[in-house]
């Protein structure tokens, strides 16, 4: 089974929805639900997920925008 193991810039290309290359992350993330690869991680990627995706959407003037909204 082919095994990715995904970094902070393919992540960032999967929640950005006109990224260039978001496509093929796509398909691999597809690919993974269906059970034809694996997919992998560390922590340190996520935080910096966190970091840049709250610093994102602070510059487009979301408040608070790690706060769960109901």
């Amino acid at each position: 089974m082919i095994t990715h193991v995904l970094d902070t810039s393919v992540l960032i290309t999967y929640i950005t929805e006109n990224a260039t290359g978001r496509e093929r992350v796509l398909s691999i993330i597809e690919e993974a639900r269906r059970g034809k690869v694996q997919l992998y991680t560390i922590y340190p990627v996520l935080s910096e997920l966190l970091y840049v995706s709250t610093r994102v959407y602070e510059m487009a003037g979301l408040e608070e925008p790690n706060v769960k909204k109901h």
